[in-house]
C-alpha cells in the first residue's frame, strides 16, 4: 500500500488548492479525484461529438480567485494560468429596449445608467458605497479561520457593525427598497441576492448582493482555456513539488484506527496509506455519514452532522455550440455586450415569480439567466469562427408531482434557449449542438448532495464560525489527523480557492511547518484601510 504524508479527497479547485499548499509545504501529497477530469464544479470539458468545442460546466466568471491571494501565493502563472480580464463586466438587457452595461469603473457604469434611468444614479452610488465599506469590514475574515459566534457578537459593539448586521439580517427585497424605485434596477440587485440558491425574500441572503460592488473592486476575469485551467495549474504545482494527482479514483472509505485516519480505499479497489494527514474536500455529511463506520464517529457528532442543511436550489445548465456570435440587435449590437456576461433579470417581479415556481418544485416559467459567450474573449474554446454559449438558471432539485428531470430536461432546455433568444434572436439559427446539465446530472457528476455547488447551504446559520458546524468550523475534526476543506467550509462556495488555502495553512501549522505570513507593512496597510472603512461607514449611516 503506497504511503503519502498528505492525502486530499477530491480534485475540485479547493482540494487542488489545498494539495498545492501542502506540497509546497514539504509534504508528499496525493490528490484523488473520482472523475476522469479535474475541477469538481468548475471543470472544462470537450463538447460531446463536436470536435474543437470546449465548455465550462460550472462557473466562468472569476472575481474572488483572480483578486485573492491564491494565484500569487501558488505562482499559478508560472504553472500555466493566464487570466483574461473582461470589460465590461455585466450586461442587463430589458424587455422595453433599454439596457445597462456595468463596467469595473463606477463612474462609467453610472454614465450608462444615466442614459436610461437617471433618477437612480445617486441611489446606485449610495448602494455601492454601502457595500464597499461592508466588504472592507468583512474581507479580512475570508483569509483566516472564521471567527466564532462569540467573536461575531463582540463585533456588534460598534455602531458600524450593528448597522451592517442589521442589513445582513434584512430580507433582500426589503433592503433593495431602501435604495431603489425603478423595477429594472431592483431586478438586477435581486438577481445577485439569489446567488446562494435562496429566494430574494429570505432573510440572511442579503450579503450576496455585494457581488456587483465587489466586482467593481476586483474586476472579473476568465482563465484562457476555461475555468479548468485553474485546476490544471494547481495540479502542475503539486506535481512540481513531488506530489501526485490521480483521476478516476472514487474514495468510498476512510479507515479509522484508534481515533486516527490511517488509510483510504477507493471503489476501484485501490488503497492508500495516510502518513500524517487526510484532508477531505467533500462536505461533512458525506465524510461522517458515508465514508466511515458509525462506530468511528465521536459520540454526538453524527446527529449534529445530520442537521447540516442542504436545501437550497440547484442549477440547470445549457451549453450551446454556435456557428455565429450572439448579437443583441435590439440593444445596439455593441460588441462589448457579448464580452460582458449577460444577465436576464428584468425586474424584481420577474426574479420573485421565478422563485415562486422553484419553491413549488417547478422550473421557472420565466427563468432568470446568467449567460456567457466565453469564446468572445477566448477563441481557443471553439473552432475558428465558432462560439459557445453558457446559460445557467436556478432550479429545484426535487420536482413536484412525481416528475423526473430525465423526462423534462429537453423541454426546460428549450425554455432556457427561447428566453435568451428574445434578447439575441440570431442564436436560434446558429445552434450546432447543446449539452444539458440538470440538478440530477450535477449530483451524478460531482456526487455533491442534491447537486449543490456549495456542498451545504450558504446561509447565516451556516456561515463563518458556524460553517458547517461550530465544532468543525476551524477545518479540524475530532479525528486527530482528519481535516475538512471545500465549499462546505469557510468562506463557502464560489471559485476562490480560499477554503483550500485556509485548511492547508492550519494543517501546516499543526505539523509545525513554516507558514508564510503577511509583512508588517501589509498588516499596517490592512488595519489602516479597515479604520478608514469604519469612518466612512459611520458617516454614511449618519446621513
Amino acid at each position: 500500500m503506497p504511503t503519502y504524508d498528505a492525502i486530499v479527497i477530491g480534485g475540485g479547485h479547493n482540494g487542488l488548492a489545498c494539495g498545492a499548499y501542502l506540497a509546497r509545504g514539504g509534504l508528499k501529497t496525493l490528490v484523488l479525484e473520482r472523475r476522469e477530469v479535474l475541477g469538481g464544479c468548475c471543470p472544462t470539458e470537450d463538447f460531446p461529438d463536436l470536435p474543437g468545442f470546449r465548455i465550462n460546466r460550472g462557473g466562468v466568471d472569476h472575481q474572488h480567485m483572480c483578486s485573492g491571494p491564491v494565484p500569487a501565493e501558488l505562482e499559478l502563472e508560472k504553472h500555466g494560468l493566464e487570466y483574461l480580464w473582461h470589460e465590461p463586466l455585466w450586461f442587463f438587457p430589458y424587455p422595453d429596449g433599454t439596457s445597462w452595461l456595468v463596467w469595473r469603473d463606477v463612474d462609467r457604469t453610472c454614465d450608462e445608467l444615466a442614459a436610461f434611468c437617471p433618477q437612480e444614479v445617486e441611489s446606485y452610488r449610495r448602494w455601492h458605497d454601502f457595500w464597499v465599506q461592508a466588504l472592507h469590514m468583512l474581507e479580512s475574515f475570508d483569509v483566516v479561520p472564521p471567527p466564532t459566534l462569540a467573536d461575531m457578537m463582540l463585533s456588534t459593539e460598534t455602531a458600524e457593525m450593528q448597522e451592517l448586521w442589521r442589513a445582513l439580517l434584512t430580507p433582500p427585497t426589503v433592503f433593495i427598497d431602501r435604495f431603489f424605485t425603478d423595477e429594472r434596477l431592483k431586478g438586477a440587485m435581486a438577481w445577485w441576492s439569489v446567488q446562494t440558491g435562496t429566494p430574494p425574500t429570505k432573510p440572511g441572503s442579503t450579503l450576496a448582493m455585494s457581488l456587483q460592488s465587489g466586482s467593481h473592486l476586483s474586476g472579473s476575469a476568465r482563465p484562457r482555456g476555461g475555468s479548468g485551467a485553474v485546476c490544471q495549474a494547481m495540479a502542475n504545482v503539486i506535481r512540481a513539488h513531488g506530489g501526485e494527482v490521480v483521476t478516476g479514483q472514487h474514495v468510498n472509505r476512510i479507515v479509522i484506527r484508534n481515533g486516527r485516519a490511517i488509510a483510504v480505499r477507493t471503489a476501484q479497489g485501490e488503497a492508500f496509506e495516510v502518513g500524517k494527514v487526510l484532508v477531505s474536500a467533500l462536505d461533512a455529511r458525506r465524510v461522517f455519514l458515508n465514508l466511515m463506520d458509525e462506530s468511528d464517529v465521536p459520540s454526538g457528532l453524527l446527529g449534529r452532522v445530520r442537521q447540516v442543511s442542504v436545501e437550497s436550489a440547484s442549477l440547470f445548465k445549457v451549453d450551446l455550440a454556435l456557428s455565429a456570435l450572439p448579437v443583441f440587435d435590439r440593444y445596439g449590437a455593441r460588441p462589448e455586450q457579448t464580452i460582458a456576461s449577460p444577465i436576464i433579470a428584468p425586474s424584481l417581479r420577474y426574479v420573485y415569480d421565478g422563485w415562486l415556481d422553484i419553491q413549488a418544485g417547478q422550473p421557472s416559467r420565466e427563468p432568470g439567466l446568467w449567460c456567457a459567450c466565453c469564446t468572445a474573449l477566448d477563441p481557443t474554446l471553439a473552432p475558428p469562427g465558432k462560439h459557445t454559449l453558457w446559460l445557467s438558471q436556478f432550479a429545484p432539485y426535487r420536482l413536484s408531482d412525481g416528475q423526473s428531470w430525465d423526462d423534462i430536461r429537453e423541454r426546460v432546455a428549450d425554455q432556457v434557449v427561447d428566453t435568451f433568444c428574445r434578447y439575441a434572436p440570431n442564436v436560434r439559427d446558429s445552434i450546432e449542438g447543446r449539452l444539458i446539465t440538470t440538478p440530477l446530472d450535477w449530483e451524478r457528476l460531482t456526487d455533491n448532495p442534491r447537486g449543490c455547488a456549495w456542498h451545504v447551504d450558504m446561509e447565516l446559520h451556516q456561515a463563518w464560525g458556524l460553517r458547517p458546524l461550530p465544532e468543525l468550523s476551524q477545518y479540524r475534526t475530532p479525528i486527530a489527523n482528519l481535516y475538512l476543506t471545500g465549499s462546505g467550509t469557510h468562506p463557502g462556495g464560489g471559485i476562490t480557492g480560499l477554503p483550500g488555502r485556509n485548511a492547508a495553512r492550519e494543517v501546516l501549522k499543526d505539523l509545525g511547518r513554516k507558514v508564510s505570513r503577511r509583512s508588517l507593512l501589509e498588516l499596517a496597510k490592512g488595519y489602516w484601510a479597515l479604520w478608514r472603512s469604519f469612518q466612512r461607514f459611520r458617516r454614511m449611516t449618519e446621513r
